[in-house]
């Protein structure tokens, strides 16, 4: 039936004031433009952190000694940000900064040393490796001892954290250069400094600035950490003062402050990586990189070995008497390096540095006091008796894996569970995306004070901490292996009338496992980490809190007992997560693998 003229008019009254003023909407399309405002990700993400600033003022108002509000946040900003906030930050990022620019200046170098050197990599690969797996916290109370508490026991736990990710990760990067790309430089007789600025670094940049991120958040750890250990100044010490204090306020003025600030930070590094790295990706700037190779000068060589300078020094010159030395170091050089090639010439090397050092070791400790350095001989004495005579090193080992492997399971089962909905679910990403960045972002040696207050100390403060620490590796894993799958294997499943069960089951979930694995695996080594820095800050219990009570009494060949067992775990898990992670998922890439 054919509408009538007066329906027709009326729709087009209708029409007609929609779009002039806007005042009257027909049901259907007020529903569809509401319903189109609220699937935009951005207004999902604004409606969720107003809903729980709302939830949190009402739960902070009733509760002003546990969780705070939003409104005593911001009162708290206006009256301390000034006064205490941004001297304490300000201190601390003194100390980060300079232990930062260490990290880098040093670990780039050492770590370019350990790739093109072979001699080199030798020699620092096993310390390289241990102290990477190895929690740095249970090193503070020796630190503390060579230190003392001022701005070089700061600076150097802020190095200690960061500097082995820069050196690894730029030993991966200069390790991985294509060959050709070397071998056309040297073709066109490249020096090795030019080598090494036209080829070696541009291929490596992005390894090197992926450590240097790394190095930011652990190096931001350490600072924080060892502020709230052994110092009376920087946000460390703000945070544990106002925890103890009861002042959550100020408390979470200074997290936020820290999580902003890291957050800026990360975008200001990767806008310098793009920014750095994108001229070497480029075919143009390529050609430019290596087609000055062919006019460079000779190989570097030393003045006192060159044919120009043999031939023209004459009488009791200044090089005649370095060129037997220089010539007798350059042949200990090529024996070395020849000596290392083989594998058991390898070992006989690292044996004899490990003795030199022992040597070192024992030396030094006759010259300072036992309760400073105890000599080696002390140590191993004091291994045998707590392993083989009194046992008392097995009562806080039990204790540290128990809460190692309950935080662990907690922290893989939570994260999996949370990034595959997320990856999923596009509503539930929108709606934890801002929390799950921030706290990502933030060192979460903040949250030690205040789930002291939430939770008391012992084993439940530990589990807390440990999952908080090590939840993010396995959840953003899990949340990226859904989203770098294709949709066209859903979409099959669910032309098949698969349920969404069966489509995780049978597709998202088998295509997941390497990247889950990969989580898991940084969660493991995190884990570790989160269960020593647990016990260390805040408990007697565990091999952390042994350490600790060692210190204070000042019976350093005992305290090093537990941080041996800590250094054996490290490489323990270090060497499973490795082994264990591609035989979980054979069919993926190398690079997800391993």
């Amino acid at each position: 039936m054919a509408p009538s003229a007066t329906s027709v008019g009326a729709a087009a009254d209708e029409v007609a004031l929609d779009r002039t003023v806007g005042l009257y909407l027909p049901p259907t399309t007020l529903s569809g433009r509401f319903s189109s405002i609220i699937r935009d990700p951005w207004v999902q993400r604004i409606l969720s952190v107003i809903v729980v600033l709302i939830a949190w003022q009402l739960v902070g108002a009733n509760n002003p000694y546990s969780t705070s509000s939003p409104t005593a946040l911001f009162h708290a900003f206006g009256d301390g940000f000034v006064t205490d906030v941004l001297p304490a930050f300000g201190q601390t990022l003194a100390t980060f900064g300079t232990g930062f620019a260490i990290c880098i200046i040093a670990g780039v170098p050492i770590g370019l040393a350990m790739a093109r050197i072979r001699v080199v990599r030798t020699i620092l690969e096993p310390y390289v490796n241990t102290l990477y797996s190895l929690p740095m916290v249970s090193l503070f109370p020796i630190l503390l001892l060579a230190f003392g508490i001022g701005f070089g026991l700061r600076v150097a736990a802020t190095v200690l954290f960061g500097i082995f990710s820069v050196i690894v990760n730029t030993y991966i990067g200069a390790s991985s250069i294509d060959p050709a790309l070397e071998d056309t430089a040297k073709v066109f007789v490249a020096s090795p400094w030019k080598r090494l600025t036209t080829v070696i670094l541009p291929a490596s940049l992005h390894y090197i600035f992926a450590g240097i991120r790394i190095a930011f958040g652990h190096g931001m750890i350490g600072a924080v950490v060892i502020e709230l250990e052994a110092s009376a100044i920087g946000v460390g010490f703000q945070l544990s003062n106002d925890a103890r204090e009861l002042r959550l306020d100020r408390f979470f003025v200074v997290v936020v402050v820290l999580g902003i600030f890291s957050i800026l930070a990360g975008v200001i590094m990767r806008s310098t990586e793009r920014s750095v790295t994108e001229p070497w990706s480029r075919p143009r700037w390529m050609r430019q990189a290596t087609e000055p190779v062919a006019a460079v000068r000779a190989p570097f060589t030393f003045p006192a070995i060159t044919k120009t300078s043999s031939s023209t020094a004459s009488g009791p010159g200044p090089l005649r008497p370095a060129r037997p030395m220089v010539h007798g170091l350059e042949a200990f050089g090529h024996g070395l390096t020849d000596l290392v090639k083989n594998r058991w010439g390898s070992i006989t090397v690292q044996i004899v540095v490990l003795l030199i050092l022992l040597a070192l070791w024992n030396l030094a400790s006759t010259t300072v006091s036992r309760a400073v350095l105890p000599s080696p001989f002390a140590v191993v004495a004091a291994v045998i008796d707590q392993t083989f005579v009194t046992g008392s090193i097995f009562g806080p080992l039990g204790d540290s894996l128990l809460l190692l492997v309950t935080g662990f399971a907690v922290a893989v089962v939570l994260g999996v569970i949370l990034g595959l909905a997320m990856g999923q679910f596009r509503w539930l990403n929108n709606l934890l995306d801002p929390y799950v960045s921030f706290l990502y972002a933030l060192p979460h040696a903040v949250f030690i004070p205040v789930l002291v207050v939430w939770l008391g100390f012992g084993f439940t403060f530990g589990l807390g901490y440990v999952v908080i620490s090590a939840i993010f590796p396995v959840m953003i894993n899990a949340l990226q292996s859904v989203r770098t799958m294709k949709q066209e294997y859903p979409d099959l499943a669910r032309s098949f009338n698969a349920s969404r069960w069966q489509t995780t089951r049978t597709i998202i979930w088998p295509h997941s496992i390497p990247y889950i694995t990969t989580g898991i695996r940084l969660a493991f080594s995190v884990s570790w980490i989160a269960v020593i820095v647990s016990e260390v800050l805040s408990s007697q219990q565990g091999l952390g809190g042994l350490i600790t009570s060692y210190g204070d009494q000042y019976r350093t060949a005992d305290m090093f007992v537990p941080v041996v067992y800590i250094t054996v775990i490290s490489v323990v898990i270090l060497q499973l997560s490795t082994r264990l992670a591609p035989r979980l998922s054979p069919w993926a890439p190398s690079s997800l693998g391993r």
